[in-house]
């Protein structure tokens, strides 16, 4: 982050680009974005899919909405001009991701054509050069579901962060436990019942995807702090994918519908109680899901 004369620079990146490259900046983080919380202040009551507009979250009704990025330009160069327009030129959706909150992303797609040769002219005036361009612009863009969503896998890949004394602060925004304390997503299940627990560090429920490699019958998946069960009634050195978030049941080749009944398993925020329970049980069983945020 930069100090500007009146307000803040945020570094940031669209669809993995980081736009400082071509010294361009957002001129405020206040500009339309969807703060860690996002309460749509009307309400139309329709039927809808997770993570999407119209999914309900207490009480409250997902809408994508269009808004405008307050953006700097500083010191943009005549050779940078192509190049930012075909990196704003794009209708569908990509990953916006603020440098300093780096491990959470919301997707936009650009709303409305962009008129470059007005925003040239405007930004063309410079005490130095007439090939250098500096001043504030606006981009016109729309998030589908304003919902941020985490770039790292909630358990077994929070290693991305290793020099944890150094950036403490990152767990803090996070809502998260130190690395040492946050459970494998992994385990390798021989007895009934398994007891263990998922931490979920999000704002929101997370949609799960349980993967079961091996042997058993009568496998039942219960988060007690959700009052969630899933059962599957047998599997003989096999792989039973229970997909939360397409809300199928497969093995990578075929549906497996009819091993399966009971609940997709929810993830709520913060810890959540897993059991496991069943008979001749030799499995290995991962459980994948991501912090998403409000």
């Amino acid at each position: 982050m930069k100090a500007g004369d009146s307000m803040s620079w945020e570094s940031f990146s669209i669809g993995g680009i980081h736009l400082s490259d071509f010294n361009i900046y957002i001129a405020s983080t206040k500009s339309g974005l969807p703060n860690e919380v996002f309460m749509p202040s009307k309400e139309i009551y329709t039927s809808s899919v997770a993570f999407q507009t119209g999914e309900y979250y207490w009480g409250q009704k997902l809408n994508g909405y269009e808004f405008t990025l307050p953006c700097i330009a500083h010191e943009v160069t005549e050779g940078q001009k192509n190049q930012i327009q075909q990196l704003f030129n794009f209708d569908k959706p990509k990953p916006l991701i603020l440098d300093r909150r780096n491990y959470r992303y919301i997707n936009v797609v650009v709303s409305d054509k962009i008129d470059w040769n007005y925003i040239w002219s405007q930004l063309r005036y410079n005490l130095y050069s007439m090939d250098i361009f500096n001043g504030i612009f606006e981009l016109p863009l729309y998030t589908p579901d304003p919902i941020w969503r985490s770039l790292f896998d909630s358990t077994d890949v929070l290693g991305y962060l290793e020099d944890i004394d150094n950036y403490p602060t990152l767990y803090y925004d996070l809502n998260m436990p130190y690395l040492e304390d946050i459970p494998n997503a992994t385990q390798t299940i021989t007895q009934s019942p398994t007891n263990l627990q998922l931490f979920n560090g999000g704002n929101i429920y997370s949609l799960c995807e349980i993967i079961l490699i091996g042997s058993g019958t009568n496998i039942v998946i219960t988060n007690t702090t959700t009052n969630q069960s899933c059962t599957i009634n047998n599997m003989n050195n096999e792989t039973i994918i229970i997909d939360g978030n397409k809300g199928q049941i497969h093995n990578n080749i075929s549906l497996k519908t009819s091993k399966f009944s009971g609940n997709f398993i929810k993830i709520n925020p913060n810890y959540n109680d897993i059991t496991i329970t069943g008979s001749n049980l030799n499995l290995t069983i991962t459980f994948k899901y991501k912090y998403c945020y409000l």
